[in-house]
């Protein structure tokens, strides 16, 4: 039995594609520890808005990234999608002593260049809540 929409076949925009390679692109950096192309997909006036902080600026957002990496054993892709000027990708991460599967999901905002304007992070900030200065200073 082949499912009705099997045969539908969808063409997604090449900007559509774009986006989605952005966002997927990132995380994996992030997971990678690649803090040099990290740098350069970020704009300098990038905002991150997270469940327990607001931040402004490559620099901070990318301490608070690295600050958050270090507390994580690794970080997976899970998805990732595309749309004319966002991304959103959804990730696990293995958290010691939280979840080895713990999940977020990301909205990031892009702009005609390819480079990340805006970063909304999605997820239970409630394990983190002893660890906000550590992440956020």
């Amino acid at each position: 039995i082949v499912h009705p929409m099997a045969e539908v076949k969808t063409k997604e925009p090449l900007m559509h594609n774009k986006q989605k390679e952005v966002g997927h692109t990132y995380y994996t950096k992030v997971s990678e520890n690649n803090w040099q192309e990290i740098d350069k997909m970020l704009d300098e006036g990038v905002k991150l808005y997270s469940p327990m902080a607001v931040l402004e600026g490559k620099k901070a957002v990318i301490e608070a990234t690295r600050n958050f990496r270090n507390m994580v054993k690794s970080l997976r892709v899970r998805s990732s999608f595309g749309s004319e000027s966002q991304a959103v990708v959804l990730y696990e991460c293995d958290v010691p002593g939280i979840s080895d599967a713990f999940p977020g999901a990301s909205l990031l905002d892009i702009d005609e260049r390819g480079k990340i304007i805006a970063i909304q992070l999605y997820y239970d900030s409630h394990p983190f809540q002893a660890q906000k200065e550590q992440i956020y200073s």
